[in-house]
């Protein structure tokens, strides 16, 4: 990607390169921050968290990435993003069944 951004660092307009940039810093960024709370039960990750983080923790998009990632656990061929749309367009995308959600619920997760 690294190659990619200085070509559009060096032909492309100051806020196209941003819009470039965004990308590339939100999955590390999410992964490094985002994904340790996403192994722990619910209470232990709200105690843990920042004010800013408690307030992520509780959006629609997090619960998601939660069950997905979860997912990704227990079923290894799918959901490998914590960025869902790129498994949804490389057709490695796992819906929860019944199942696999009571057993979130049984292990206190964010969800």
């Amino acid at each position: 990607m690294l190659p990619f951004f200085a070509l559009y660092a060096l032909f492309l307009p100051a806020q196209v390169v941003i819009g470039a940039l965004l990308p590339l810093v939100i999955y590390p960024l999410s992964s490094l921050v985002l994904h340790p709370y996403l192994h722990m039960p619910r209470a232990e990750a709200m105690a843990r968290a920042s004010r800013p983080m408690r307030w992520l923790l509780g959006t629609r998009y997090v619960r998601f990435i939660s069950r997905h990632h979860y997912l990704h656990h227990r079923y290894m061929h799918c959901n490998y993003n914590l960025l869902w749309l790129g498994d949804l367009l490389l057709g490695r995308h796992r819906r929860p069944s019944d199942e696999d959600l009571a057993e979130m619920r049984g292990q206190g997760m964010i969800c």
